[in-house]
């Protein structure tokens, strides 16, 4: 409306003055845009100290970065894929660094409702891409399939691979499933671990059709030549040919459906270093190089002190490590002078245990790593932390508690471990304490990895 009431030279003297505005400002995001150049090429200059590093030390720094425990369950926001969405350096490094991908841990759940047919579509492409970017390595492979109905192409992808693969771990519930792999007569000729767990399978001799000459490690039954056994839900009177089978046996850990009744045949494994036994009766057995044993039990034995003094006098055998209840640990103690790691199962209050492992003269001398099995209801972190302390702050000429950890089972309604609690324990930790609480798949300070165990 104004500019109508403008003349002529009015309006071109108006704009000239919106022209010379727009030029001004034109020119300066022209040299914003010129600095932006500049700054860019500055930036792509710099070359940041960690990407000069050789890219096979850099792929020896991504190995390490992998769980100890050796099984890697393929997650978005875990190594070995994190590392290859940094950069695209790493990337390459990360695919082209074959150990990154040589083991993997499938886990396979079906949601509560739908069927055992459930499909997992993303299962085959996954384990085929893994396979490939593994190259020529050797290969760990775990798959959890659980009551989900397997696809049997995996298994048969497995077997193509089987040339390959040092460590196989199985676990199924129905025998049709684990048929594809058992019926194959597949030679794994590096295969060194094999587990399985089978659920409903009536046939002993499932797994033998593959062909394992040099496997060592074996969590199921009837291998010859191995030196680590895990027998799962198996009948005393089963291990006894263990010492005709096994010569070589090293490591056995065995969880008997029942306790026997009736006395047994008895077992002379001479190499034995390590026996974890639930259930079972120690008069039956002979182990002259024993390390460490391991009698599970929620709940105290009859006699169980006595036979553990009985078997200790029969094997001449000199523990470094036991486990067992607390009500059986009392009365075998002459029998194990020489412990330094004890498991315990702690039943009542906790504070009694604390008194017994703090009392004069100091019962065993030599202790070092304690782990403590316990109700979460009944506990008392005070009494632990106080028994603890009187462990640590032992003469010069005892032994010092080193490494403590504390299993805490059964329901609680609350907070499982307090921040007054964490606090206390922390100030342990400070101290140079190695620490780790547990409670229902929960684990405090360091979260527990649920690859880190194959159970059969």
């Amino acid at each position: 409306m104004e500019s109508s009431r403008m003349d002529s030279s009015q309006l071109r003297q108006c704009l000239e003055e919106v022209q010379a505005e727009i030029l001004q400002h034109q020119m300066h995001l022209d040299a914003l845009e010129k600095r932006r150049r500049e700054l860019e090429t500055e930036l792509g200059n710099i070359v940041y100290p960690v990407l000069t590093l050789p890219p096979e030390l850099v792929s020896q720094i991504f190995v390490q970065c992998l769980p100890n425990h050796g099984r890697v369950r393929p997650r978005a926001h875990a190594p070995p894929h994190s590392l290859s969405q940094v950069c695209h350096l790493w990337r390459e490094i990360a695919l082209s660094s074959w150990d990154l991908w040589s083991s993997v841990d499938l886990l396979f759940i079906r949601p509560p409702g739908s069927p055992r047919e459930f499909p997992n579509t993303g299962a085959l492409p996954l384990l085929e891409t893994w396979f490939l970017r593994a190259k020529d390595s050797p290969l760990s492979v775990t798959i959890r399939s659980g009551d989900a109905k397997l696809d049997p192409r995996i298994l048969s992808l497995i077997s193509s691979v089987a040339g390959r693969i040092r460590s196989l771990e199985l676990h199924v519930e129905v025998e049709e499933d684990a048929l594809p792999l058992c019926r194959t007569h597949t030679t794994f000729p590096y295969l060194r671990r094999f587990a399985a767990r089978c659920r409903g399978f009536e046939d002993d001799g499932v797994f033998d059709n593959l062909n394992t000459p040099f496997l060592q490690d074996l969590s199921l039954n009837r291998y010859p030549s191995l030196t680590s056994i895990e027998l799962g839900h198996i009948y005393e009177r089963d291990l006894v040919n263990l010492s005709h089978q096994f010569p070589q046996l090293l490591h056995l850990t065995a969880k008997l459906t029942v306790p026997s009744e009736s006395q047994s045949e008895n077992i002379i494994l001479p190499h034995l270093q390590s026996l974890n036994l639930s259930f079972g009766d120690l008069n039956t057995f002979t182990l002259p190089s024993l390390r460490r044993l391991d009698i599970n039990s929620t709940f105290p034995f009859l006699g169980s002190s006595l036979t553990v003094l009985a078997f200790v006098k029969r094997s001449a055998c000199v523990l470094e490590h036991i486990g067992l209840h607390f009500g059986d640990l009392v009365d075998c103690l002459e029998a194990i002078p020489s412990v330094v790691s004890l498991s315990v199962v702690v039943d009542g209050e906790i504070s009694q245990f604390g008194e017994f492992i703090s009392s004069e003269p100091t019962p065993l001398p030599r202790l070092r790593t304690l782990v403590v099995s316990a109700m979460r209801k009944q506990f008392n972190y005070f009494s632990f932390i106080h028994l603890i302390r009187a462990r640590r702050g032992r003469s010069p000429t005892g032994a010092r508690l080193e490494s403590v950890q504390l299993d805490l089972h059964g329901t609680f309604d609350g907070e499982w471990l307090s921040g007054a609690t964490r606090t206390e324990l922390g100030k342990l930790i400070s101290e140079g304490l190695k620490l780790q609480v547990t409670y229902n798949g929960y684990g405090w300070p360091q979260a527990i990895d649920d690859c880190e165990r194959f159970l059969v």
